[in-house]
C-alpha cells in the first residue's frame, strides 16, 4: 500500500499542496481528478519523488520513503505516466497507460498482466488506436499511480 499523509509541497515560494492525503491499495491504478491548477501534478511529482515535500510522509509497504529517489520509488513499483500531450505518439492509448506497468521488471508479466486487466474498461478499439489520434477524454486519463 502507498500512503501520503499530511503532504505540503511548495514550488519556490509558493505552497501548491497543503495537508492533502492520499491512499492506494496494492494492485490499484488510481487516477487523480481536479480542476486545473488543483495540484495534481504537483502531488504525483511529490509521491514519486521528484518534487522535495515540505511537511508530511510517503509511506510504502510500511516503509518510509521520503529519502528515496524516484527510481527507487519506481524499482519499487511506483509508476507515474504524466497525462495529455506528453503520450508516446507511435503507442497506442493502451500501451501509453500501460508504461509504468511494463517498467515492473520484477514482476512477473502474468503479475503485470493481472494488474492492468481489471481497470481496463475502454473499449477495445479505444484501447488499440494510436495515442496521437486519442480524443482528448482518453489522453486525459493517463495520470495514474501504479503500485505492485
Amino acid at each position: 500500500m502507498l500512503e501520503a499523509n499530511s503532504l505540503y509541497v511548495s514550488i519556490k515560494s509558493v505552497e501548491i499542496l497543503r495537508g492533502i492525503n492520499i491512499r492506494v491499495g496494492e494492485g490499484e491504478m488510481v487516477g487523480l481528478v481536479g480542476r486545473n491548477g488543483a495540484g495534481k501534478t504537483t502531488a504525483m511529482r511529490a509521491l514519486m519523488g521528484i518534487l522535495p515535500l515540505r511537511q508530511g510522509s510517503v509511506v510504502f509497504q510500511g516503509r518510509d520513503i521520503n529519502s528515496f529517489s524516484s527510481d527507487k520509488r519506481a524499482a519499487l513499483g511506483i509508476g507515474y505516466m504524466p497525462e495529455g500531450r506528453r503520450l508516446v505518439p507511435q503507442l497506442t492509448v493502451e500501451e501509453n497507460v500501460l508504461l509504468p506497468v511494463w517498467a515492473m521488471k520484477h514482476l512477473y508479466a502474468a503479475v503485470r498482466l493481472k494488474i492492468h486487466a481489471g481497470p481496463a474498461r475502454a473499449s477495445a478499439q479505444r484501447r488499440s488506436a494510436k495515442a496521437r489520434g486519442a480524443c482528448a477524454c482518453d489522453r486525459r486519463r493517463h495520470a495514474i499511480v501504479v503500485v505492485g
